[in-house]
């Protein structure tokens, strides 16, 4: 008996067969392999949410116009439906449409989040109130170049 166990186990050890691949069970040794092409996926980016947005203006303190009461103006956005890594932008116009400040934060969350972007623009004290800016303001939002939202706001001398 002793003499058959290490025999036994030799026997077991000799049926050694050649371990497959996982891939060659998927692509054979001599098949093409052929990468999905790009626009096979069209269909899938068609699937994607809207982009939708909101955004609303705060002046404070409330109820104040003058360039030099008003401390500060609050444009916020809230936007779904937007790809990680888009570029959110604000344009900030002075009375007479021109370009004071311009904004810009990148969205870090998928399409499937809501996300907000808060804008602070200082205004009593700032270069705003000592050239008195004042005027109806536009800000603009956009979203990698196209348009999004916009929203207006008066400041008062």
């Amino acid at each position: 008996m002793r003499r058959v166990l290490p025999l036994l186990l030799l026997c077991a050890c000799a049926d050694r067969r050649p371990v497959e691949e996982p891939w060659d069970a998927l692509v054979g040794e001599n098949e093409p392999f052929e990468a999905t092409p790009f626009a096979a996926f069209a269909s899938e980016a068609e699937s994607l949410p809207k982009v939708e947005a909101s955004s609303r203006v705060t002046v404070l303190p409330e109820g104040e116009t003058s360039v030099s009461e008003v401390r500060a103006v609050v444009l916020e956005l809230d936007v779904s439906g937007a790809r990680a890594g888009a570029e959110l932008t604000l344009d900030l116009l002075a009375a007479a449409d021109l370009l004071y400040e311009r904004r810009t934060a990148t969205l870090t969350m998928g399409p499937y989040v809501k996300q907000s972007a808060r804008f602070e623009l200082p205004v009593a004290g700032t270069m705003i109130d000592m050239s008195r800016l004042h005027g109806r303001w536009d800000a603009r939002f956009s979203l990698d170049g196209e348009p999004l939202a916009a929203q207006t706001f008066e400041l008062s001398p």
